[in-house]
């Protein structure tokens, strides 16, 4: 029974094998060539028809040029008529003449047409009589011009031919002389190179005596296409095939991509679904599946063009993915053993869970590894876990089904695609090939499906997370979206925006969704690539250090309690910490375009740093001003938390209302995160007008102490026990140290608003080096120069274990003078603004202590006498 039935299958294979060879022998090179022999082929006359022919060139009076273009027979037949008329009644030496337009020029120099043509005569006539009778019957008609007119010796045109074979009929069109051409009939339909190639390809040769015909040669058309196979194939059923011989033929054949057209689709289709509907499901193996994904496979080579064509006429690609899935979710399987099938466009994952008599709740997770634009889903590996949940993403492409419905006996199907290219139809495909848009609106994602068969309740969270297919492109107005099967005139499916929601989660877009569908983001994908935008290495260097910097110096003051209390170092320490939030708002967020929130939040702190930073340096040019220019306390009480108040809170008023303007005059798309320049009226407002009044009041305060400072160099005193003498050590101290932070500070910011304006390395270079001398300024000028400081710091580290002083006693870090018996005391709240105004009784300070009352020490005493 088994070796009829094997008899049976191999005659019917062989008489297919013979079919594909007679269609084949119909349009392959060989047997065109060989059935186009002398003794089979008839040479059909040309159009012209008699012996003696010249070529000859005109202008036609009588014909314009942009009339021909539509109606070459009419004015051709015009043209022959009139002229080959006016030729036979004027010259009958000639015998029977002919007269055939070739083809019609537009003339360089005129509106009207330029012709050529041949003139034929049936008696043997010289070059110079046909020359001498067309110029005559140029006088006697309008449709030659005479100056025009010229006569060559011989045709310059092979004429028209017609090969009548037992394959058909090779055609060849009048052809210019030197000029290769193909005949006018192409490869079959049925072959693989049906519709593109010609039959046969001939060349116009030139010689003396004229043009003439060279010898032709057959192109290969290819054998049998794909498509006409599979159309043979699928009218051969039922050929007593076994469902995995069929199957395996398909996937063998749908490999010929090359060959495979809109009606070799549809018949693959209906080839799968006969399978589906006329095998039990017990019978459908994981053999057959792992095929049937090939042949998917295949089929999504196929150019887009071509699959959503098929689907548009028949509905292949709609009819393929139910076919498919119906093979998943009812082949026969293995309890606890995973199915997979891996292919480059696809990817398939399955398992089912054995009846236990008990209801559990499921948890699966699988996703690619590698690029989102790669050619392979599986080049960069793929990661299946359905055991432990982890909810962190996998690669470019991951979904996560976590709390499945309460299932007994369930199936599990997850399925990957490359694109959506079986997601599209006629319509999706004439859009997205306009290029009459900035953006096209286009699935942008790999396509994810998650099945599950079963007994359930209650409904999934499925969670699927996206990189860009188009990485690179300009992105928006991003969507998840599920396909709904019944969508469509005619039930072939479409996309739809409901039952998920989006999130943007780091490089991800993540779509939760409460339903089993496939899923894909659709988004606005604009021509323009992504900007990328700079990284500011350079500069970020440079502010990093400054920022470690100024964060060592704010430890050192806040660490130590003298200098906690101390008026100056607190307005120091307020202005060193506005400097680290715009120095590490820098670090982190100049370049974070892609986020916008992020950006928006680095770039507004950034500004307020700025702000802050100058308010502080205002403060302190006001301290300068009232106690050292004008010699007196301060007259402000908690003149330092005041000054917080304000120069905190004005710049974080001005910053809510550029923010509440637009959050976008934080954000330049593609290049920074920052105050934008444009629209210029808040950038000037908020940014240029408070740089502008600092630098200002800066200058002038700095004037005046600097002023100051020349008059008491030029006060002789050399007496160091003299107040003036310890007035102007701090003069010096004060004034270099502050006009080193500050114009550091103001420097820094400038720089920084050119580098991150015009993204030039010279910039960035002066940036970070302005960056780092401001931080080494700040940390040298108030921890390290100053010796009483640098000693307290260096004994709480533990470095010192004693002070480092004259005779073994302190030195206070407030003393600017050089220590002796008549160095001023420390007083409660020490500071480098003292009012050294005298009495008749000593030196009095601004809390009235008479220093003239206090005794000597007696090393002052012992210091005296030696003296």
């Amino acid at each position: 029974m088994m070796s009829s039935v094997n008899m049976v299958r191999s005659t019917i294979l062989i008489s297919i094998y013979i079919c594909c060879l007679a269609s084949s022998q119909q349009i392959s090179r060989d047997s065109a060539c060989d059935l186009s022999a002398d003794r089979e082929t008839i040479v059909q006359p040309t159009t012209v028809e008699y012996r003696y022919a010249f070529s000859a060139k005109t202008i036609s009076p009588k014909i314009l040029y942009a009339d021909v273009v539509d109606q070459f027979t009419m004015y051709a037949d015009m043209f022959n008529e009139e002229v080959r008329q006016k030729l036979t009644e004027e010259y009958a030496s000639l015998g029977a003449s002919d007269v055939t337009a070739i083809r019609f020029l537009q003339s360089d120099h005129s509106e009207f047409a330029s012709v050529d043509f041949v003139v034929s005569c049936e008696n043997n006539v010289t070059h110079d009589v046909i020359t001498a009778s067309m110029r005559n019957v140029a006088k006697n008609t309008d449709y030659i011009d005479l100056a025009s007119l010229e006569v060559y010796k011989n045709v310059i045109y092979c004429l028209r031919q017609e090969f009548k074979t037992k394959v058909g009929t090779f055609t060849w069109p009048i052809t210019l002389a030197g000029t290769t051409v193909f005949t006018e009939e192409s490869c079959s339909t049925e072959s693989v190179n049906g519709g593109k190639d010609k039959l046969a390809v001939r060349k116009c040769l030139d010689s003396i005596s004229g043009a003439y015909w060279d010898s032709f040669k057959c192109t290969d058309c290819g054998g049998p296409s794909a498509s006409y196979l599979l159309q043979q194939l699928y009218e051969s059923l039922p050929n007593g095939d076994s469902v995995e011989e069929l199957i395996r033929e398909v996937a063998n054949i749908t490999e010929r991509t090359y060959s495979i057209r809109v009606d070799g689709i549809d018949a693959a289709v209906k080839i799968i679904e006969y399978i589906v509907e006329e095998t039990p499901a017990s019978s459908i193996t994981t053999e057959i599946a792992d095929t049937l994904v090939r042949v998917v496979h295949n089929i999504q080579l196929l150019p887009s063009k071509t699959i959503a064509e098929a689907q548009g006429r028949f509905s292949t690609s709609s009819r393929l993915l139910r076919a498919l899935h119906n093979v998943l979710t009812s082949m026969e399987l293995t309890p606890n053993v995973q199915f997979t099938s891996l292919q480059d466009s696809i990817i398939v994952f399955a398992d089912e869970q054995a009846n236990s008599g008990q209801a559990s709740s499921t948890w699966a997770q699988f996703g690619v590894l590698g690029s989102p634009s790669s050619d392979s889903i599986t080049a960069g590996g793929v990661k299946l876990n359905l055991n432990e949940a982890s909810l962190s993403p996998v690669g470019n492409t991951m979904m996560y089904v976590q709390n499945m419905p309460e299932i007994v006996n369930y199936r599990r199907v997850f399925l990957l695609h490359q694109d959506d290219v079986l997601f599209r139809s006629a319509a999706d495909e004439i859009r997205l090939s306009a290029d009459n848009s900035e953006y096209i609106r286009e699935i942008n994602t790999r396509i994810v499906t998650a099945i599950a068969t079963g007994d359930s309740i209650g409904e999934p969270q499925v969670n699927a997370y996206f990189k860009p297919i188009k990485e690179m492109n300009k992105t928006l107005n991003e969507e998840c979206q599920t396909w709904d099967w019944t969508k469509g005139d005619t039930g072939q499916g479409g996309w739809s925006g409901e039952g998920c929601s989006i999130s943007m989660e780091g490089e991800y877009f993540h779509c939760s969704c409460n339903s089993y569908a496939s899923f894909a983001v659709a988004m606005d994908v604009y021509e323009v690539p992504i900007i990328v935008p700079p990284d500011y290495v350079i500069s970020k260097v440079g502010s990093g250090i400054a920022a470690i910097l100024l964060l060592l110096t704010i430890l050192i003051f806040v660490c130590l309690k003298d200098l906690r209390n101390s008026k100056p170092h607190q307005i120091l320490a307020h202005l060193f910490l506005a400097l680290v939030i715009w120095h590490l708002s820098f670090v982190i967020g100049v370049s974070l375009t892609r986020y916008r929130e992020a950006c928006v939040t680095f770039g507004v702190l950034m500004h307020y740093g700025i702000i802050v930073s100058l308010c502080w340096m205002i403060v302190g040019a006001i301290d300068i001003y009232i106690v050292f220019v004008k010699a007196r306390a301060l007259p402000v009480k908690r003149f330092v938390v005041k000054s917080s108040i304000l120069s905190w809170g004005m710049p974080l008023i001005i910053v809510a209302i550029v923010a509440a303007i637009d959050l976008d005059n934080y954000r330049e798309e593609d290049k920074y995160c920052f105050l934008v320049t444009h629209p210029a009226v808040p950038f000037i407002l908020s940014l240029a007008v408070p740089i502008f009044a600092a630098v200002c009041s800066i200058s002038i305060v700095y004037y005046m102490a600097c002023t100051m400072h020349v008059r008491m160099l030029n006060d002789k005193i050399e007496d160091e026990g003299d107040p003036m003498f310890r007035k102007r050590q701090q003069a010096r101290v004060l004034v270099l140290a502050s006009s080193v932070i500050v114009i550091l500070g103001i420097m820094t910011a400038i720089f920084g608003f050119i580098a991150i304006y015009t993204e030039k390395i010279g910039t960035e270079v002066l940036f970070m080096l302005c960056s780092v001398l401001e931080g080494v300024a700040i940390f040298g000028t108030c921890c390290v120069w100053p010796t009483e400081v640098r000693h307290l710091w260096l004994k709480k580290l533990g470095v010192l274990k004693k002070n480092p002083t004259k005779q073994g006693l302190f030195r206070p870090y407030w003393s600017l003078s050089k220590w002796n018996s008549k160095s001023v005391l420390p007083e409660t709240e020490p500071q480098f603004f003292l009012d050294n105004s005298t009495n008749a009784n000593g030196i009095v300070t601004p809390q009235n202590i008479v220093l003239g009352t206090f005794p000597k020490s007696e090393t002052s005493n012992s210091t005296e006498s030696k003296a």
